[in-house]
């Protein structure tokens, strides 16, 4: 609902669900929504064409993530922002008006993410392992180094020739 700046959920009869959204020019708050996908995880991506930003959210109206840093021509940045889709391999397309820009985006799914974590988990685990091992190994002593000697400094030995006293 564009002029009310708010996402409608209706099932699939047609028959109102639940609305969330806010006027408002931060994260999570809406001005001038335009376009509107929904992805396979059910988060509900949102192109908020004022403020050029690519709000998700969840079923709730939680805001999860966003793309977009202000009104720009670089990559993840929007002008115009007008809309938005994701397909079957989890790529999302935004479309702008002003440069007639398309975007493209890699979404990780909840599940993709969530094996990620548990792979780099168990990753950190035996990492720790080995290094618990590791320490837990006796030391082996090196031999210890002698040393090295230096010759032994010997007391002037007496000579048979004279000496001459001081002074003379």
């Amino acid at each position: 609902d564009t002029l009310n700046n708010r996402v409608e959920i209706f099932d699939a009869d047609g028959n109102f669900v639940s609305e969330f959204g806010k006027h408002g020019d931060g994260p999570g708050y809406l001005a001038r929504p335009k376009g509107i996908a929904v992805d396979s995880d059910g988060h509900i991506w949102v192109a908020d064409q004022m403020e050029d930003r690519l709000q998700v959210f969840n079923r709730e109206g939680q805001l999860l993530t966003y793309i977009g840093t202000g009104h720009g021509e670089l990559p993840g940045q929007f002008k115009s922002l007008m809309g938005v889709a994701v397909d079957k391999q989890n790529r999302v397309f935004t479309t702008e008006q002003e440069p007639g820009r398309l975007q493209v985006f890699r979404y990780v799914t909840d599940a993709q993410a969530a094996d990620e974590k548990a792979k780099k988990q168990e990753e950190l685990e035996k990492a720790a392992d080995r290094r618990q091992k590791a320490a837990a190994l006796p030391t082996q002593a090196k031999p210890a180094e002698a040393a090295p000697q230096k010759a032994p400094v010997s007391a002037p030995q007496n000579s048979a020739a004279p000496t001459k006293a001081p002074g003379l």
